[in-house]
């Protein structure tokens, strides 16, 4: 029985594994569509937009203004962090494995000759 939980244990560790590219990637995308909704906001914030009559509304909500520039940079950072984090454990697993053998054109020639 303990082989058996052992095994199981292993099948779950690689189902997880396999799973994990597509987490990140969720998250990527979220980080950035959330950042292009802060940007999007914080221009009409400033700009308003005339086809539809909105003013800008800095002036009249500075405070609410100075709050999403800060969550926009903290956003950034964190985006960034989330990058270097990715590229650290990208390499970490790139450097684990030799690069794949490429055979001579000669070798290559041979082989189809035959």
């Amino acid at each position: 029985m303990g082989d058996r939980d052992k095994q199981a244990g292993q099948q779950q560790l690689w189902k997880d594994r396999l799973h994990q590219p597509h987490r990140t990637r969720v998250v990527a995308y979220l980080m950035v569509t959330s950042a292009a909704a802060v940007i999007e906001i914080l221009y009409l914030a400033y700009n308003g937009d005339k086809d539809v009559s909105w003013s800008e509304a800095c002036s009249s909500y500075g405070r609410f203004c100075s709050r999403v520039k800060v969550a926009l940079v903290l956003h950034a950072l964190a985006l960034l962090f989330f990058l270097v984090l990715s590229l650290i454990s990208t390499y970490r697993v790139f450097s684990r494995y030799q690069p794949p053998y490429v055979a001579s054109e000669d070798m290559e020639e041979r082989r189809i000759n035959h």
